[in-house]
């Protein structure tokens, strides 16, 4: 996973180039060994926010340049396209959970792209007004992310690794986008985080949060009205991260960045609780929750990171 790879990028920068040179540099990352898996089919899922990148450049020329170049070594890749907001990341993870439940896939890379420091994203949503600024306190927080899970289950896994993590409950609701006043109290996302909590159980109640605030006074009326809904089936001294205090606006890549964050924190030995729910929501479309599990072992496999399906 790479969050702000790189500080400056240049005017001319074309979006499909800029998407995949993220997807390259996390594609290199040791702990996505796909040589490791022994499979010789794999099922590409590849989330981006809409079918023109940034309103140049397809998804199309993206996915052929990850098959052909990032990922030579499969014979066989089957490129599955989505779009979307906020929600299409974790939408997608369980799209890809429920390929591999039925067995219609033995091995699933869930990857998301998205920017919002390509040059014309930034004039736009410059050009509304819709930046975070010193005269603007709240804010949209641009960022960029890539990220890229590897899926699969335990009968297909050749060896242990040292940490996984297990997908216990992800559910959706519709966005209620209607407000109490001009506040928006956040409904669906309540409903969604409940549905998680309550599929999990009886689980551990989560010790830390991952929300997709990201600088919007809507965001953070949203998330505070879900936390106060949901505060009794969470633990005590509970704690929340959102993209606003780190990385910035990430669109698509909220759900798999999120994951990929609970692997890596547990990996390095930061905080590694051992449940932790995911929230994401995006308007006119659905809101998204989901809870995790991380799951040590003994192993010498120290850098290989797998999400399995409960």
């Amino acid at each position: 996973m790479r969050i702000a790879a790189q500080p400056l990028i240049t005017d001319d920068v074309v979006a499909t180039e800029r998407y995949i040179e993220l997807a390259e540099l996390t594609l290199q990352d040791p702990s996505l060994n796909l040589a490791a898996m022994g499979e010789e089919e794999l099922d590409l899922f590849l989330v981006t926010p809409c079918p023109e990148l940034c309103g140049c450049g397809e998804v199309a020329e993206l996915a052929k340049a990850l098959s052909g170049t990032v990922l030579p070594g499969y014979p066989t890749i089957n490129v599955r396209l989505f779009h979307g907001g906020h929600d299409a990341g974790l939408r997608t993870i369980a799209e890809a959970m429920r390929q591999l439940h039925s067995g219609s896939a033995s091995l699933c890379l869930v990857g998301s792209i998205h920017s919002r420091l390509c040059p014309w994203h930034l004039s736009e949503t410059d050009g509304l007004g819709e930046h975070s600024s010193n005269d603007r306190r709240w804010g949209l927080i641009p960022g960029e992310a890539a990220s890229f899970l590897l899926l699969t289950t335990r009968q297909t896994l050749p060896f242990t690794p040292a940490v996984d993590v297990w997908l216990h409950s992800i559910t959706a609701a519709p966005r209620d986008d209607r407000a109490v006043g001009s506040v928006c109290v956040g409904r669906g996302l309540t409903d969604a985080a409940q549905g998680a909590l309550a599929k999990a159980a009886p689980a551990p109640l989560p010790k830390r949060v991952f929300a997709d605030y990201n600088g919007w006074p809507e965001r953070a009326e949203e998330l505070g009205f879900v936390l106060q809904r949901i505060v009794n089936k969470l633990a005590p001294g509970y704690d929340v991260l959102t993209p606003a205090d780190r990385c910035g606006e990430i669109g698509c890549a909220f759900g798999p960045v999120f994951t990929a964050l609970v692997w890596a924190n547990a990996q390095r030995g930061y905080a590694a609780h051992q449940y932790q729910l995911l929230l994401t929501s995006e308007y006119g479309s659905s809101c998204q929750a989901a809870m995790v599990e991380v799951v040590t072992h003994s192993t010498n496999n120290s850098n290989q990171g797998i999400m399995f399906w409960d």
